[in-house]
């Protein structure tokens, strides 16, 4: 039975890349090994995972936005929209919740299928 659990942030540059934004990407990907990290030394009582977002409408989101190609959404995104605050927050309600019980050390993805691996 869980005792706890911590929900982590990364975000898909930790997977990929992130032009001119090297730094934002390194930690990004720290993130994702600290979740790992965790999740070995803090099992069995504490589950550790990581939700690692596309490109989502939020403030520092428009200003990525801003630089894109018109219609990048549509043409680059599977699911053709950027992700809205809300369905990031389904995705860590769910790794925190009983649903996700046997989960831990554990990325997901939520980008719209802009990038799969």
């Amino acid at each position: 039975m869980d005792q706890g659990l911590v929900a982590t942030v990364a975000s898909v540059a930790a997977h990929t890349r992130a032009p001119y934004h090297l730094n934002y990407a390194v930690a990004k990907a720290g993130i994702v090994n600290l979740t790992k990290s965790l999740a070995r030394e803090l099992a069995p009582g504490i589950r550790v995972n990581c939700v690692a977002p596309g490109v989502t409408v939020t403030p520092m989101g428009r200003s990525t936005t801003a630089t894109l190609p018109t219609h990048y959404a549509e043409t680059k995104i599977p699911l053709r929209h950027f992700a809205s605050a809300e369905e990031i927050a389904r995705c860590i309600v769910f790794v925190a919740s009983p649903v996700a019980g046997f989960m831990t050390g554990a990325t997901i993805d939520v980008n719209g299928g802009s990038e799969m691996r």
